[in-house]
């Protein structure tokens, strides 16, 4: 078992001079649950300042995104001094705090309440409790402990032509999706349904929707991509292969890089793979080497039993993360292997998106106009590039 502490970026760099980051400390804390240790963390000190309201619940946030912590503990400054206010604001935030580790309801609620009236007025609010909301970012040794069967031994040329096979038996693909995208401006996860369509090798088209209103609707073709908002009556266009803000919406939208799940020949294309093999899955390191330099692009992680990629990771120029993802609960369609749940995420924008595929058709007939977006009349337009 090991034990990590951590806190939010603000804490860090006012009082943690000289210290491993916060996200640092959680790269090696899901180093280690990759290789099966048991990770515990301890927030601590929870200090009130003026943006802790959002600071805490985004912590808690990215520690999902990196491991699933097996317990979490927390801890208030101690000793409380001042009026009894400044000590039932220390209380609100603490609850708070909880309130984002556990998915409870409102006679939890109440209990909770209760209990952490309790410890606040022994002097030092601290309270342990296990993490039991699901992550939105599933760790690889939770991942692996699902997937059952003998393990093969497989060359590297041999994975490789096993996954661009694989790949390229999937021609089209559409389905009913519930999506879950996180982000620094959003008070909280923005939810909702809708459908997402995908045609090889790089066409897509995804709609969202809550309470029978449509939210977006986006094409892309690999090149250019049109996002109509309904409720403004606009519509942005721009580069697929760039990551945008939209600025008004307080959103991001990055549509060539969720093609590219969906086709792993992409990924591995005009790259130089090199294996590491490990005791239940493969990690496939993918090199862009010219006369000077080798940068690594990417790894995909893929399991030994099914031979399934579980894990893909992409790389700025510069060796920073620009992209993670996790495929889970696969299933078979058509002669193909599809993954109902894949969640992404970009580090660098602090942006994660989590999407579960039900009423799945694979490799069907789709009107190629279902990828054009026609632009509404009397719509604006705004170019993003």
């Amino acid at each position: 078992m090991m034990a990590f502490s951590v806190n939010t970026d603000m804490i860090y760099r006012q009082l943690e001079h000289r210290t491993a980051s916060p996200e640092a400390r959680l790269i090696a804390a899901r180093k280690l649950q990759d290789h099966g240790d048991e990770i515990r963390l301890r927030i601590d000190p929870i200090i009130l300042y003026s943006t802790w309201e959002r600071d805490y619940p985004e912590l808690i946030e990215k520690i999902f995104c990196y491991i699933k912590p097996t317990r979490i503990t927390i801890g208030e400054y101690c000793p409380l001094q001042g009026s009894f206010f400044k000590k039932f604001a220390r209380l609100l935030c603490i609850f708070r705090l909880l309130k984002s580790i556990l998915d409870i309801g409102m006679k939890t609620y109440r209990i909770f309440g209760f209990l952490l009236f309790v410890i606040l007025s022994s002097g030092c609010a601290t309270y342990k409790t296990a993490a039991l909301q699901r992550p939105i970012w599933e760790d690889t040794s939770a991942i692996l402990k699902n997937i059952q069967g003998e393990t093969k031994n497989l060359s590297l040329q041999q994975i490789r032509d096993t996954l661009i096979s694989n790949s390229s038996k999937l021609t089209t693909f559409r389905a009913n999706v519930e999506m879950t995208l996180t982000m620094p401006d959003a008070k909280g996860p923005i939810r909702c349904t809708g459908l997402l369509l995908y045609q090889s090798p790089k066409s897509l088209r995804a709609i969202g929707s809550k309470f029978a209103t449509t939210l977006f609707d986006m094409s892309s073709d690999g090149n250019q991509f049109l996002l109509h908002i309904p409720l403004e009556n606009t519509v942005y266009t721009g580069t697929s292969n760039t990551f945008h803000r939209i600025e008004t919406l307080g959103i991001n939208i990055f549509p060539a890089d969720m093609a590219s799940l969906f086709n792993y020949r992409e990924i591995l294309e005009g790259k130089k793979p090199t294996l590491e093999t490990w005791p239940a899955y493969w990690l496939i390191h993918m090199l862009e080497v010219d006369k000077e330099d080798v940068n690594l692009k990417g790894n995909l992680l893929i399991d030994r039993v099914n031979a399934e990629v579980f894990r893909c990771e992409l790389f700025n120029s510069d060796g920073s993360v620009r992209l993670q993802a996790v495929f889970t609960d696969y299933i078979t369609l058509n002669s193909c292997r599809i993954p109902q749940r894949i969640d992404v995420r970009w580090p660098a924008h602090n942006t994660t998106l989590s999407i579960t595929f039900s009423n799945i058709t694979v490799n069907g007939a789709l009107d190629p106009k279902l990828f054009t977006l026609s632009v509404p009349k009397g719509a604006q337009i705004i170019t993003l590039d």
